[in-house]
């Protein structure tokens, strides 16, 4: 049981390319590339278009030590490297460089399966120079001498799946598109929840159209060069870790000390949260994104100090309590997503949503608040077992996880995987469903998960 304290489907996969040209290359190049002496090898040939040569995107990416991600559902594919953001929807006469619209000459296109795209834009765009040889047919293609070390905050200016804490909701869409659901919250943003391919799951929250938390805990998770099973001297090198993070917002002057099993950074008002798994050796578990802002009105952390002058308004920040209800419905729904994606990584089959399990969850969270205690045995309902009983529920095997406090269903998630008998529950192939039931008052948060095997 997890006690924190009050302050604190086996499917077919399809990708659609609609509208993307599609043309077929012959083996073999007359075009040489070479990138600061190595020359480049790709499986797909470049070709000449209108002047200007088109190349494997992921080929020329990767060798500039770029990391690259296709999105099927958008007919999109997404570079990062540092600073730089590239974003650039297949068969279009444009591309985005950190969100920013540039047009191209020619159009990306698919070939033999691989994207071709023009070589002297992406290679300029992350700050390369560009030469070519008409005689030799060599292209040349080198880092610019002035380029030197990115700074560390350079450095750490990604975001999650080609999303950043600042971007619009119009960017979101065109690199993810459409969320699969909308969760709300009482605090002022909603959770966009993309949930149709856990291999990449995502939350994005929006505040006024603009990106202000982003989390993932997904297979394909990278960051900065850091991905899931990464351990914290890999942390380490990418990110100044503080113990006790320190910012000032709203002239309020805060220094706060993290969850445990986390490591924080914070700078330029977002703060990048580290989630490790105590299980697997504290190796990188998942990441989450958010401005100080809803760090602070989050209460993502254990214990926090601040000093002021004047009333900021940002102290007198009162949760909607009209929305907390569906909030907790939201928190229903994102704990069952959380463990499905989890499993997924692990190789084990997602769980189904239970909705009589989770009425009896969700009457267990609320009985614990009304009576104000933390335990699987209820003094009004019995055991889990007998409350799923009298629910009318069959099943062969069962198990429960319930936690208390924390402030969202990420954090409580997080919480449970690091506990080793709730860790087994969520992680257990056996299972096949899900229930999950939340309730809470102003001050604490009850989380209930019940496990079935019909």
């Amino acid at each position: 049981m997890l006690h924190k304290k009050s302050v604190y489907v086996l499917g077919l996969l399809i990708l659609l390319l609609i509208n993307l040209p599609v043309v077929h290359a012959q083996a073999g190049s007359q075009y040489t590339i070479m990138i600061d002496g190595y020359h480049l090898n790709t499986d797909v040939s470049p070709m000449l278009q209108n002047d200007r040569l088109l190349v494997p995107f992921r080929s020329i990416m990767e060798a500039l030590n770029a990391s690259v991600t296709w999105y099927g559902r958008t007919g999109t594919v997404v570079a990062y490297k540092s600073n730089t953001t590239i974003t650039l929807p297949v068969g279009q006469n444009h591309a985005y460089i950190n969100h920013k619209l540039v047009r191209l000459d020619v159009a990306s296109k698919i070939v033999n399966g691989r994207t071709l795209v023009p070589l002297r834009f992406v290679a300029e765009s992350l700050n390369y120079d560009v030469s070519y040889d008409g005689v030799t047919k060599t292209v040349t293609i080198s880092a610019k001498a002035n380029a030197g070390k990115l700074n560390n905050r350079e450095q750490q200016s990604r975001g999650i799946f080609g999303i950043d804490i600042g971007d619009t909701a119009d960017i979101v869409k065109t690199v993810l598109g459409e969320p699969d659901r909308i969760d709300v919250t009482n605090l002022g943003f909603s959770w966009w929840v993309y949930n149709s391919n856990y291999a990449r799951y995502l939350q994005v929250g929006i505040k006024a159209d603009r990106v202000v938390t982003i989390y993932s805990n997904a297979r394909d998770l990278t960051f900065n060069g850091l991905k899931i099973g990464s351990t914290v001297e890999d942390i380490g090198n990418k990110f100044a870790i503080n113990d006790k993070p320190q910012f000032t917002i709203d002239n309020v002057q805060v220094e706060l000390e993290p969850q445990p099993n986390t490591l924080v950074t914070v700078f330029d008002g977002v703060a990048r949260i580290f989630y490790l798994d105590i299980h697997e050796d504290n190796t990188l578990t998942a990441v989450r994104l958010v401005t100080t802002e809803y760090l602070f009105k989050q209460k993502l952390f254990q214990s926090v100090r601040y000093r002021y002058s004047g009333n900021p308004e940002i102290l007198n920040f009162t949760p909607s309590a009209e929305l907390t209800s569906a909030m907790h419905t939201a928190y229903e729904n994102q704990l069952l997503d959380l463990a499905n994606s989890v499993r997924y990584r692990k190789g084990l089959s997602t769980l189904s949503w239970h909705q009589k399990t989770a009425e009896v969850a969700k009457s267990h969270s609320r009985d614990m608040l009304n009576a104000n205690y933390f335990a699987h045995y209820s003094p009004n309902t019995g055991s889990p077992v007998q409350r799923l009983q009298q629910a009318g529920i069959r099943f062969r095997r069962a198990g429960e996880n319930i936690a208390m406090g924390q402030s969202d269903a990420i954090e409580a998630h997080e919480s449970l995987m690091n506990s080793l008998g709730h860790r087994k529950n969520i992680l257990n192939k056996q299972f096949t469903h899900l229930g999950v039931g939340v309730a809470g008052d102003e001050e604490t948060i009850y989380y209930t998960q019940d496990f079935i095997s019909p």
